[in-house]
């Protein structure tokens, strides 16, 4: 929509601009904002060949927005792709939280030092005759888990949004340090994003 959405040496046509900007004034919708980084495509280039743009975004009307006023969206960070997603969901601050469900998730299994752990509590599990003292075992490896995954497994969630924070933070820095970290934080969100798609395809 404007100039200074384009991140590079060459600069986007006016002319073309001011078109989709008549178009969206045509069709009474406009762009509801964002947070994150001022771009949605990097192509990832070095120095002068490097291009950033804001090419995604969300447009509304005003009865949209004043029927759904806590939605936000948001560009977040991906090590993936050199695009970036956008997400519009309500504000944290509006939605509602329910207790956490007590399961073993697949995602532990990342950690190698799970393996030791469930051996261990099994191994002070008393010998029984009945379902119900299987059920007390297991009930009993169960509790050794979670108290293990306090110890060692932090929320991917909140380490992916603590992670993008970060990444939101550097973002825009070129100089040789900031580049290295960012690629690091980036291999390092990697392996965050994999934990987190083995919790998406694990059944509920």
């Amino acid at each position: 929509m404007w100039q200074e959405e384009h991140f590079s040496r060459s600069k986007r046509s006016e002319r073309l601009m001011m078109d989709f900007r008549e178009v969206l004034s045509h069709c009474d919708v406009f762009d509801i904002g964002f947070t994150g980084t001022p771009w949605t495509f990097d192509n990832k280039q070095k120095g002068d060949r490097n291009v950033k743009v804001r090419l995604d975004r969300v447009v509304a009307s005003t009865a949209w927005s004043a029927a759904f006023p806590d939605f936000r969206l948001r560009h977040i960070v991906s090590s993936r792709s050199d695009h970036c997603p956008i997400l519009l969901a309500a504000d944290d601050s509006v939605q509602g939280s329910g207790a956490p469900i007590r399961r073993y998730e697949v995602a532990w299994e990342r950690e190698p030092s799970l393996a030791a752990t469930v051996e261990e509590a099994w191994s002070r599990r008393v010998p029984g005759q009945d379902l119900g003292d299987v059920h007390a075992a297991l009930s009993s490896v169960m509790s050794s888990m979670h108290s293990w995954k306090k110890e060692n497994f932090k929320s991917v969630p909140k380490e992916i949004e603590k992670m993008r924070s970060q990444l939101d933070e550097i973002a825009t820095l070129t100089d040789t340090e900031s580049t290295e970290k960012r690629n690091k934080m980036l291999r390092e969100m990697e392996e965050l994003l994999y934990r987190e798609e083995k919790m998406w395809l694990q059944p509920l």
